[in-house]
């Protein structure tokens, strides 16, 4: 995939089996170049000032005017894309919107073998989907690199009813 895109995915066959309860979706994508954006240490004990860039190359303090802090109770959200680093996942063809998947910081990890990230996704969202087969869209954001999807995964509880 190359950033920033719609990539939409469905689990094939026939309609999955009626939930009962939520579902957690796994993700595993190797994202080339993925950071999470740093915060700036001004401030901090024996820094110079800092003059970070984000991965679009802008100065990094003006993105986090526009964007706010990630891990904040209230998210300004002046555009679709409110964590630059994180992917959207949303139900159908950019149904609901269920989570963030890869919000965490991944730059310990080995890039090349790609990173594994889940969600839940609710019961309710489920039985919308239902009468064919469960499909999502993964909104990628704007960035450096590209995305590959390895291999997506969901479980959930199914009805006794069946």
């Amino acid at each position: 995939l190359i950033r920033p895109q719609l990539a939409h995915f469905a689990f094939p066959g026939p309609s999955p089996p009626r939930p009962a309860g939520d579902a957690t979706l796994w993700i595993h994508a190797n994202i080339q170049y993925h950071s999470r954006y740093p915060k700036p240490t001004t401030g901090a004990p024996d820094q110079p000032p800092d003059l970070l860039r984000s991965s679009e190359g802008g100065f990094y303090d003006a993105l986090l005017e526009r964007t706010r802090d990630p891990r904040r109770d209230h998210i300004n959200i002046p555009h679709r894309w409110t964590h630059l680093h994180a992917f959207a996942l949303h139900a159908g063809d950019m149904g609901e919107e269920i989570g963030w998947v890869f919000l965490g910081d991944f730059s310990q990890y080995d890039m090349s073998a790609g990173v594994v990230d889940s969600v839940a996704v609710p019961r309710r969202i489920l039985e919308q989907l239902q009468g064919g087969p469960l499909h999502f869209t993964l909104d990628v954001s704007p960035g450096q690199g590209v995305v590959k999807l390895l291999a997506a995964v969901i479980s959930y509880p199914i009805h006794p009813d069946l």
